[in-house]
């Protein structure tokens, strides 16, 4: 068994003729669910304009509809990730970069400064990012303050997103209990007005997210 804290750089070398093929076989799993989730589905989106207005951005959202977001996302060009170096992390991780964005590793305990610090430098040259804003590990429907952070910093704003539909599983293994949209299935997305955090309104743009990101269930 790999400890709690092992992260993709510290995987025990005795575990790596196993860990990287079963990441490239889940990789190319969940890159086919993509794929067919991008197919199958009907999407109705509402507030389009609020990124055609902001080519350079920050999506925010809980992290329980964090997959349902990177599943219905048609390319991941132009974007960069902000994501959790566990080890467990790995296949997710191949399927963003499949999917034509860059991938920076980094959460709280885990050099998350220093990531964060780099995606602010990405979104100054142009490009968006996505942040599940109570993740990785909760509290559920929290949002923290480093994507106020991040905003503030890049002088880009942050576009909520809500996302409902009428087919979706929900993962009850895990501490937020992620929903996962099914084929075939009509999934809402709706970007919300943007926020953008200054020194002046921080603590307003902390309220203003919170309630933009829709109903805590």
């Amino acid at each position: 068994m790999l400890k709690k804290n092992t992260t993709i750089d510290t995987i025990p070398f005795w575990v790596t003729p196993f860990y990287y093929p079963l990441s490239f076989v889940l990789g190319g799993i969940l890159y086919l669910y993509w794929l067919l989730i991008k197919k199958t589905c009907k999407f109705e989106i509402d507030g389009q304009h609020h990124i055609n207005n902001n080519p350079s951005h920050i999506i925010a959202v809980w992290h329980r509809n964090g997959t349902c977001y990177w599943l219905t996302r048609i390319t991941g060009k132009g974007y960069v990730e902000l994501a959790h170096p566990a080890w467990n992390m790995l296949y997710p991780i191949l399927v963003m970069r499949w999917s034509g964005a860059n991938v920076v590793l980094g959460s709280t305990g885990h050099g998350g400064r220093d990531a964060a610090n780099k995606i602010v430098e990405k979104l100054k040259n142009g490009r968006s990012t996505a942040i599940a804003v109570d993740g990785p590990y909760g509290p559920i429907f929290k949002v923290k303050k480093g994507v106020l952070h991040i905003s503030e910093q890049s002088n880009r704003p942050i576009i909520p997103i809500v996302i409902t539909g009428n087919h979706f599983f929900q993962l009850k293994n895990n501490w937020d209990n992620k929903r996962v949209p099914l084929p075939y299935s009509t999934i809402q997305i709706t970007f919300k007005s943007p926020i953008q955090v200054t020194e002046n309104n921080f603590d307003e743009s902390l309220i203003r997210l919170d309630q933009a990101l829709g109903p805590k269930t």
